[in-house]
């Protein structure tokens, strides 16, 4: 026979032996898989103990920190048409170059010598101020001189009463002696007509005693009269003096209203004048509100009103105008509930857009491409979107931001909080417990110990 197939008890032989080969490859597999398990535990356990360091993570965008260097508007002063422009978007200027002209277009302002004519008017109450100056310096000159006139003429209109007075007691005096005169005269022809009985007279002798009695008489009669009339002359001498204090009085009195009058007038000529000088200020002003002036320097970025006889009011933002040189900051917008772990020594790591970066949140040591900031303020006002606002500024003791970083552009913040085992954190979160954090009070600088919060 050729011998070609097996014979049964080759063929049972090389079964047990394929069985034997299986049985050991098992064993081999099972002894692989077991110590893959516990390799693999054994890798798991580690992982779990690898260091991760918490934080908040929040968007936000670059901005200016000092409200002088952020995007400042420019604002016109007064309604106007636009009759020139002198800048261009993208221009750098200065402070105080032209930004536009603009023309009048209130009919109250139309006049081109407004300010002349309001000088003028000005100028001519001055002169009339002055007109009234010199009235009062008259008035007050005349007052002077009336108060000289009324002393002097009732120094005089006084002298004569004492003068009238005197005169009366002299007439008195004259009227007495007259008197004394008639009695002696009438005694005389009393003993001169028991003489003439007597015939120790003679009739012309008599007659010539009743002629002295007559002349007395008449003497009497002309010192009465002359005491009457001087009388009367020391009443309208004393009537003089109360007339001439009168008349004075009311002069003085007038003088002195004119004189209230004329400073009334001063007082109203003054305010008118305030008010002039007032209107041509704002004249002046508004002339050169005409002329938008660049507020500071910088980039002009935008132009809102565009082309020229554009009307435009007052208060219109015309321009926007981005400061070359900004203090750069970063605000984030962070959840309420993270707003108690920001503190002033709080770290974060920044990621800008346009910069490209590798971020490991837990481990930032491993990321690369971002930047080192602190936290310098968190408002204490929530926003309209239930955020609060976190600034950030660089940490100059880890280097510098990007320099060709402009505001607004886009940026990502992560606020690092406390170093703590990988699978601690993720218990943490799937629990959702708070993350933990360092305080300045927290460490002992002795210890180089932290306490938890």
């Amino acid at each position: 026979m050729l011998n070609i197939s097996s014979s049964p008890a080759d063929l049972q032989q090389k079964v047990e032996k394929a069985q034997c080969m299986e049985q050991l490859d098992n064993e081999r597999i099972g002894k692989k898989t077991i110590s893959r398990f516990f390799i693999g535990l054994a890798g798991f356990v580690l992982f779990l103990f690898l260091p991760w360091t918490q934080n908040v993570s929040a968007p936000g965008s670059v901005i200016s920190r000092f409200p002088d260097k952020k995007p400042q508007q420019v604002n016109t002063l007064i309604d106007g048409r636009i009759a020139q422009w002198n800048v261009y978007e993208g221009q750098i200027i200065e402070k105080g170059d032209t930004i536009m002209k603009l023309t009048e277009v209130k009919p109250e302002y139309l006049d081109p010598k407004l300010v002349e004519r309001t000088q003028q008017l000005i100028d001519a109450k001055n002169q009339g101020i002055i007109a009234y100056e010199n009235k009062l310096t008259a008035l007050i000159s005349q007052e002077s001189a009336l108060v000289q006139s009324r002393d002097l003429e009732l120094k005089q209109a006084r002298l004569k009463v004492r003068q009238g007075r005197q005169k009366v007691l002299a007439d008195s005096a004259a009227v007495v002696q007259e008197e004394l005169n008639v009695q002696v005269a009438d005694q005389r022809i009393k003993r001169g007509q028991e003489l003439f009985k007597d015939d120790l007279i003679t009739r012309t002798d008599f007659e010539s005693l009743e002629l002295k009695k007559q002349e007395a008489e008449a003497k009497l009669v002309k010192a009465s009269n002359d005491l009457l009339s001087t009388r009367q002359a020391l009443e309208m001498a004393e009537l003089e003096v109360s007339r001439k204090a009168a008349e004075y009085a009311d002069k003085i009195a007038k003088n002195r209203s004119d004189q209230a009058s004329t400073a009334a007038n001063i007082q109203d000529a003054i305010a008118e004048r305030t008010k002039l000088e007032n209107t041509l200020a704002n004249y002046e002003t508004r002339q050169l509100g005409q002329v938008v002036l660049a507020p500071q320097g910088g980039r002009v970025i935008s132009a809102v009103s565009s082309g020229v006889g554009e009307i435009v009011k007052s208060g219109t933002a015309v321009a926007t105008i981005q400061p070359l040189d900004f203090s750069e900051a970063v605000e984030l917008y962070v959840d309420a509930m993270d707003v108690p772990l920001m503190h002033g020594e709080s770290t974060v790591r920044l990621q800008f857009d346009g910069w490209p970066a590798l971020v490991f949140s837990g481990w930032p040591s491993a990321s690369v491409g971002t930047f080192a900031g602190k936290v310098v303020s968190v408002d204490q006002v929530i926003n309209k979107k239930g955020k609060y606002r976190v600034i950030i500024v660089p940490d100059k003791d880890e280097g510098e931001w990007p320099k060709p970083l402009s505001i607004g552009s886009g940026a990502f913040g992560m606020v690092m909080l406390k170093d703590v085992p990988l699978g601690y954190e993720l218990w943490r979160q799937l629990n959702g417990f708070p993350p933990e954090y360092y305080t300045a009070e927290d460490v002992d600088i002795e210890k180089g110990s932290t306490k938890k919060h």
